[in-house]
């Protein structure tokens, strides 16, 4: 699935749902689209933090909100800023659902998209 979730356009992101304040849940996966997105190697997303590219204004919010996101069976969508590598802003058309029992059935991932607005 790797290989394929590298062929698309749209950046895919995969967190865990361990919340770390204060820079949130650690990205697990990474496709190339979403690395290109934020300006960071491929190689180097899978050691990254969602507060290493969010919009830190808006962190706590969703940290706040991915309970309530892992108790229900739909995407999200959401227009956000991501704050790249070089420091440059860039809003970005975002969906988040939950993957529950991804890693091991207490614990849920969250998918995440992003496209260009």
């Amino acid at each position: 699935y790797v290989h394929a979730l590298n062929q698309i356009s749209d950046g895919v992101i995969i967190v865990l749902a361990d919340y770390v304040a204060p820079k949130g849940p650690r990205v697990v996966f990474a496709n190339r689209a979403a690395a290109e997105m934020i300006g960071y190697p491929l190689e180097q997303m899978p050691r990254k933090y969602l507060g290493d590219f969010y919009d830190p204004q808006q962190l706590r919010h969703l940290i706040d909100r991915l309970p309530a996101v892992a108790k229900q069976d739909r995407v999200f969508q959401m227009e956000r800023e991501v704050v790249k590598s070089d420091g440059q802003h860039e809003t970005l058309r975002w969906t988040i659902c939950a993957s529950p029992g991804s890693v091991d059935s207490r614990m849920h991932c969250f998918v995440m998209t992003m496209r260009p607005m």
